[in-house]
C-alpha cells in the first residue's frame, strides 16, 4: 500500500500480485496493477491448451472465473490449473488413449480399463458402485447419492452436501451473479448487477451502515450515528448553499452564491452585529448603541419632532423649515428658529390646528397664529417669547401661562 498525494487528499492506493503454478499452464490478466481504495476490477484465469481452472488461492478462494476484486488491501492471487481430465481417470487428455473411461474403471498408465482393451474403446459403467463393470447399472459417477441420469452437478467434490438435483452449494450460483452459493454473502442479487468476491452488488451492501445502500448512497463515508438523507449523507456531509462550510455548523444555511463567509457560514449580508436592522454588508455605522433608530444605512438617525398635522406641516415645508410631508421635521430646523406666523389668509371659518410640536420651537421670541383654532397652547415652553399674536384666533383651552413680560396683540 502506498499514498497518492495532492493538493486535494491522499488517496490510498494497493497494489495487486499474481502468480500461476507454471507458466505453461496459464496466465492471469491482468497479472498486477497498482488501484485506488474501493475500487473494483475483474481478473481472469486463462488456462492454456489442454489446461483447465481448477481454482484461486491467496487472498481470495473459490472457483469462479472471471473474478471481481474490490481492493482495501493489498492483494496477493493465486491460480492454479490442471492438466484436462474428460473421462476423469485420472489420466490427463494428453495421454489418455481412452477419454471415454467410464467412472470408477480401472485404467492402465495409458488411461485404458482391461474391458476397453478388449471392446476397442468402448465399455459399460460400474453404475451401482459394485466394482464390476456391466450393463444396466443406475451410475453415480461422484458418489454424491444422486443418480447420473438425474444429476445436473457430476462432479460434486467428495463428502460434499448436495441437493436433490445432485450440486453442492459450491457448485450453485442461485442467483446467477458469478459467485458460487458456499462463498456468496448476498444470495439474491438483483438481475444484472455487478458483485464482488462476496457475490454483493452495490444494492445490497451498505458499507457506512447508515441504512441507504451504497447503489444509492452520495456520502459513502457518514460517520456512525448521524441521521442522513434519502441520498445516505448526514448534515456533516452537506453543504446546501456551497459556502464551504458543513450544514450541521451552518448558522446561515442561505448564503448567496459567491459571498465570503466566517466560520458559522454567514457572510455579511446575513449578518447585522449591532442588532439595528442593518445587514452588516450595508451597515455604515456598524457599532448602533442597541434601540437607537437608524436610517437604511444603519446610521444613527437625527432627531426628529412629531408634527401629525398637515397644515402645521406644509406651512413649514413652506417656510422652508421641512422637505416632506411624513409627519416629521428635523428638531434641528426649528429648534434655533425666533420667529414663527402660522395664519389663514381671508375671512372665512377660522382652521382647527392641532400644534403638537411646537414645543420643539424652544428660541421663539416672536409668534403670531392668526385665524386658527387651537386645542392648546402653553405659551410656558418659550421662555425667549416677547410677542404673542393670535388675531382671529380661537383657543379651546387658556394658555397655561400668563402674558406677564409678553406683548400680546
Amino acid at each position: 500500500m502506498f499514498f497518492s498525494c495532492s493538493k486535494t487528499a491522499n488517496v490510498e492506493k494497493y497494489n495487486l500480485t499474481t502468480s500461476v503454478d507454471s507458466d505453461e499452464m496459464g496466465r492471469v490478466i491482468p497479472s498486477s496493477g497498482v488501484f485506488e481504495s474501493g475500487e473494483t476490477i475483474e481478473i481472469t484465469a486463462e488456462a492454456a491448451e489442454g489446461y483447465v481452472f481448477e481454482k484461486w488461492s491467496g487472498d481470495t478462494s473459490g472457483t469462479v472465473n472471471p473474478l471481481k476484486l474490490t481492493f482495501n488491501t493489498d492483494k496477493n492471487i493465486s491460480a492454479s490449473f490442471v492438466k484436462l481430465d474428460t473421462d476423469g481417470d485420472g489420466v490427463s487428455d494428453d495421454i489418455d488413449s481412452c477419454p471415454d473411461t467410464p467412472a470408477v474403471a480401472t485404467v492402465n498408465n495409458e488411461g485404458c480399463a482391461e474391458v476397453q482393451n478388449e471392446a476397442g474403446g468402448e465399455v459399460d459403467s460400474d453404475s451401482d458402485g459394485d466394482s464390476e463393470i456391466d450393463t444396466g447399472d443406475t451410475a453415480d459417477n461422484d458418489s454424491d447419492g444422486v443418480a447420473d441420469e438425474n444429476d445436473n452437478c457430476p462432479n460434486t467434490p467428495s463428502g460434499s452436501s448436495v441437493d436433490e438435483f445432485g450440486c453442492s452449494d459450491g457448485q450453485k450460483d442461485t442467483d446467477n451473479d458469478g459467485v458460487f452459493d458456499d462463498i456468496d454473502n448476498c444470495d439474491d442479487t438483483p438481475e444484472g448487477e455487478s458483485v464482488d468476491e462476496s457475490g454483493c452488488s452495490d444494492s445490497q451492501k451498505d458499507a457506512d451502515n447508515d441504512g441507504v445502500g451504497d447503489d444509492n448512497d452520495d456520502c459513502d463515508d457518514t460517520p456512525e450515528g448521524e441521521n442522513v438523507d434519502e441520498s445516505g449523507c448526514s448534515d456533516s456531509q452537506k453543504d446546501t448553499d456551497n459556502d464551504g462550510v458543513s450544514d450541521d455548523i451552518d448558522t446561515c444555511p442561505e448564503t448567496p452564491a459567491g459571498e465570503t463567509v466566517d466560520a458559522n457560514g454567514c457572510s455579511d449580508s446575513q449578518k447585522d452585529s449591532d442588532e439595528d436592522g442593518v445587514n452588516d454588508s450595508m451597515d455604515q455605522c456598524p457599532e448602533t448603541p442597541t434601540d437607537t433608530e437608524v436610517d437604511e444605512s444603519g446610521c444613527e438617525l437625527p432627531e426628529r419632532t412629531f408634527v401629525p398635522d398637515d397644515y402645521f406641516e406644509q406651512r413649514l415645508i413652506d417656510l422652508g423649515h421641512d422637505d416632506i410631508l411624513d409627519d416629521y421635521v428635523l428638531t434641528a430646523n426649528i429648534n434655533d428658529l425666533e420667529s414663527l406666523e402660522i395664519a389663514v389668509g381671508g375671512s372665512s371659518d377660522n382652521y382647527a390646528i392641532d400644534l403638537t410640536g411646537i414645543q420643539d420651537f424652544t428660541s421663539l421670541t416672536s409668534l403670531l397664529i392668526n385665524g386658527l383654532i387651537v386645542d392648546k397652547l402653553d405659551l410656558s415652553l418659550f421662555p425667549n417669547l416677547k410677542k404673542f399674536s393670535s388675531f382671529r384666533s380661537k383657543f379651546a383651552q387658556s394658555a397655561t401661562k400668563s402674558y406677564a413680560g409678553i406683548t400680546h396683540k
